[in-house]
């Protein structure tokens, strides 16, 4: 493992917690972690610490990230295809503290293309490499319309809420939700339900009518819905969120009142208040998982593509020290090569994929890197031409390295901040 090239991963950010509060973090890649209240304990003695806890994240997203901590996306061998890691841990004055019995983190990983299957790993360093290891915390990834729901907590959240000044949304259903002009009066009693979201701008989206009249309603529904004022967002961990609601309707006629459908009668009833979630402007969907315990905790799924597998080899030169590594263009993949008789093994490689042949070497200060672009297939790679770099010049090439990008992050209405960050 080349300790060296270490010195240019993402530096931690520390977060100074009150671990008897909820909290939420929210990276700078957009990863967020959110931390139930009481959920650490001293390793030493098993008991709640007694003040503030330093938290400690890495975010590994970007391919130069990765390559610089030395992490990989291989379990037992096995090719993986990450949407994110991190690491996390936590100290008490100084002591290392673990998750308490029956807590657990809850985490978010954007995506732009969701990629089904991803699942909670924990890596542990094997040699020259790091291993990831499957968990089996359950995943609560649950779709709304291409987005995600987020789990409801005891942590202040606010759900998104009328404007005060302008009345109540009951006063709004019963002006603008009647009976439509037109439609036949309904013999029996008559439900209808309205669903709808308020985002993190307080505007409404996906409106939907179920068991509608006619078609002259759903159009009356969605006019007074563009015409109705914002509501006061909803709010979670200080950050705004989209709220999700259902209301449901009656239409009836009074006793004795003819057969005028105008005189057709509506009771609003309770609002149903659904769950609050994330939506970006640009990123459709957030993976969500969760986990027991700290240290490297990657999102990913096993690389199961069918078609053929070859073995190939590196020959890197005479070097001791020095790391092999191949990047994957269109998947998030980085493999770990396998030294054997001083060249570099990789086995059970997808025929035909374009990658990056990354190597690194290093003689106390002095670095060198070779990057060769190659397409998969059997054999031995020779020809590596190294060049001597400087460490800041080595991650700036490392991040440039070809790969499939992570997902973009962009928030719906500017979140006040969630916890100070110290480096």
């Amino acid at each position: 493992m080349l300790t060296e090239v270490q010195q240019v991963m993402p530096a931690a950010t520390t977060y100074t917690i009150n671990p008897a509060q909820p909290y939420g973090i929210e990276s700078e890649n957009g990863t967020t972690v959110y931390i139930p209240a009481d959920a650490f304990v001293v390793a030493g003695t098993g008991l709640p610490p007694e003040g503030p806890v330093a938290v400690r994240v890495v975010e590994c997203n970007r391919t130069g990230d990765i390559l610089a901590a030395n992490l990989s996306t291989t379990s037992q061998g096995r090719l993986l295809e990450t949407g994110g890691m991190l690491y996390i841990d936590a100290q008490y004055n100084g002591q290392p503290c673990t998750l308490a019995a029956g807590k657990s983190l809850d985490l978010t990983f954007p995506y732009d293309t969701p990629r089904p299957g991803m699942r909670t790993f924990t890596g542990r360093w094997d040699g020259r490499q790091m291993d990831w290891t499957p968990r089996d915390e359950r995943s609560y990834r649950t779709i709304f319309d291409g987005v995600g729901f987020e789990m409801a907590d005891d942590d202040g959240s606010t759900g998104a809420y009328f404007p005060p000044d302008v009345g109540t949304f009951e006063a709004f259903c019963r002006e603008h939700f009647r009976w439509p002009t037109g439609t036949e009066g309904p013999i029996t009693p008559r439900d209808v339900r309205i669903s709808f979201v308020i985002n993190e701008y307080g505007a409404a989206e996906r409106v939907r009518v179920h068991n509608s009249p006619s078609a002259a309603y759903d159009a009356q529904v969605a006019a007074a819905f563009a015409q109705m004022p914002c509501w006061i967002p909803a709010q979670r961990l200080g950050m705004p969120k989209a709220n999700a609601f259902t209301q449901d309707l009656q239409f009836w006629w009074p006793f004795n009142a003819g057969d005028a459908d105008s005189l057709v009668k509506v009771t609003v009833r309770g609002i149903g208040f659904d769950s609050l979630f994330t939506m970006y402007t640009n990123v459709p969907g957030r993976y969500r998982l969760r986990t027991t315990a700290l240290g490297w905790i990657n999102c990913d799924r096993f690389y199961n593509e069918p078609g053929e597998k070859v073995e190939f080899y590196v020959d890197a030169g005479s070097s001791k020290d020095v790391d092999v590594k191949l990047v994957f263009h269109s998947i998030r993949s980085v493999m770990q090569g396998r030294l054997q008789d001083d060249r570099f093994v990789f086995t059970g490689i997808p025929v035909g994929m374009d990658v990056t042949i990354v190597a690194m070497k290093a003689d106390g200060s002095v670095f060198g890197l070779a990057l060769k672009p190659w397409k998969t297939a059997a054999g031995t790679i020779k020809e590596l031409a190294f060049e001597e770099v400087t460490l800041g010049c080595l991650k700036e090439r490392l991040s440039h390295v070809a790969a499939a990008a992570p997902a973009t992050t962009a928030r719906a209405a500017p979140p006040a901040p969630l916890l100070t960050a110290s480096r």
